[in-house]
Formats: C-alpha cells, sequence, structure tokens
C-alpha cells in the first residue's frame, strides 16, 4: 500500500501546537518557499481509497486537484463515453456470415437463371437456317455466320453440319402445303414435307474443333429440296436437304 503524504507551509506547522520539529531540523531549514503537497498515487486495490487517506486543505494553500482515472479500468464498456457507436459486437460479428450466405444464393440464382434461358431458347427455323437476302461475307461465310446465329449442339459442341438457305420466307412457308408429304427419318409419327422446288442453299460441314465456338466450316454452295416439319403455323424444324 502506498502512503499518501501531505504537507503545509512553515506558518502553518508554526501554528500547529501539537507538532513538534524531528530531531536534527531546525526552523532555518524550513524558512525556503512554502513546501508543496506530493503525491504518491499508486493503483489502489478495491476499497482502498477512504477518507482517512485524505489530506484536510490548510490555510493559504490550495488543495490538491487529482485527476480522475480514465474510464475502462474500472468501470464497465458500456459505463464509458468514449464507446464507440454502432452494432454491439455480437450483433457485429452475426453480419458476416449471413451476408456471404446471401451472396452465395443470389450467385446460384444467377447461374440457374442462366441455365434455364440456354434451355429455354427455342430458335425458329428462320432464326436457325433462313438467310435471305444471303450476307455479304466473301470469304468464310460458315464461320462468320455460325457465329453470328450462335450455331451449336448439346453442350456447347459443335455441331457437324449445318444448312443457311437463301430463299423468301413466304416460300418456305409454302412447303407445308407441298402434297410430298413422308415419314421423317427418326421414325416418329410426325410428317415431313418436302418442298416442290430447289432452294438456293448453302451447306456448312464441320472441319475442325470440337467445342463451340472454336468451330471451323467448309462452305459450299447447291441448289436441293428441303424437307421441314410443320405446324399450324408454318415450318417448325428444318429436317434435311435432297439434291
Amino acid at each position: 500500500m502506498f502512503t499518501l503524504l501531505c504537507s503545509s507551509s512553515v506558518s502553518g506547522i508554526m501554528e500547529n501546537h501539537n507538532r513538534q520539529l524531528a530531531p536534527g531540523f531546525t526552523l532555518k531549514e524550513l524558512v525556503p518557499a512554502p513546501v508543496n503537497v506530493v503525491v504518491l498515487w499508486g493503483l489502489l486495490g478495491s476499497g482502498g481509497r477512504s477518507a482517512s487517506t485524505r489530506c484536510p486543505p490548510s490555510r493559504g494553500t490550495a488543495s490538491p486537484r487529482v485527476a480522475g482515472r480514465p474510464p475502462g479500468l474500472d468501470s464497465a464498456p458500456e459505463d464509458s463515453p468514449f464507446s464507440p457507436p454502432g452494432l454491439p459486437a455480437e450483433d457485429a460479428k452475426g453480419i458476416s456470415p449471413l451476408m456471404i450466405l446471401m451472396v452465395i444464393i443470389y450467385l446460384i440464382f444467377l447461374f440457374w437463371e442462366n441455365e434455364q434461358n440456354e434451355e429455354g431458347e427455342a430458335y425458329t427455323i428462320e432464326q436457325l437456317h433462313v438467310d435471305y437476302p444471303q450476307s455479304d461475307v466473301p470469304v468464310r461465310y460458315c464461320n462468320h455466320m455460325v457465329l453470328q446465329r450462335v450455331i451449336r449442339g448439346p453442350d456447347n459442341t459443335c455441331k457437324m453440319d449445318h444448312v443457311f438457305i437463301h430463299e423468301r420466307p413466304r416460300n418456305i412457308n409454302s412447303v407445308c402445303t407441298s402434297p410430298k408429304m413422308m415419314t421423317c427419318q427418326n421414325h416418329s409419327a410426325t410428317l415431313c414435307f418436302q418442298s416442290l422446288t430447289k432452294f438456293k442453299m448453302t451447306v456448312c460441314q464441320l472441319i475442325e474443333g470440337t467445342r463451340y465456338p472454336a468451330c471451323r466450316y467448309h462452305t459450299s454452295s447447291m441448289d436441293g429440296f428441303i424437307v421441314v416439319t410443320c405446324d399450324n403455323m408454318g415450318p417448325v424444324t428444318f429436317q434435311r436437304y435432297i439434291k
């Protein structure tokens, strides 16, 4: 335990008749300027500060002021006026896992939606096979058109062959009224219709590549009959061509 020592001025000592100088001390040694208060402040245990350790102020001498201890040593965190604003620590800890979980769910939803869109793409025969009037592509016509129309097989594979028909859409629609009906080659109950006249077309044959878009095709122009499936609205799918 630390001791709190208090002293007063020389005049205060002389006025106190109950006090005596210690042996070896004279008044001449105490005459210089008033003695300042010396405080030895240490870390006091709980209950260590009591009224007995306080010095009463003497006449002519100001009472010493001792700065209070900064908050946080003995007080609880919630009692401190310097507590940082914001959420409690336990709430802040729960935010990070929740945010990560929400981001993961959002990314999974985007991936699933993209897959659904790709699987649900319903291209018409006109979008896939009709190029009228024929696009002005002087070289590598098939490579250009396959990329432009996004022609690919299942799982982004390269299609082995593809046909672009250079005929008016209304002439292609008239194939569904053709008397030349036949069973489709896939042995289904669906009927196929063959055109009565030959149409100008470009046949693309795969020569290099397995995965779209790294597909390279050989281009050849020809005239041929087309075979399509139909519904009440017109041609649905292109089945094949006949030279």
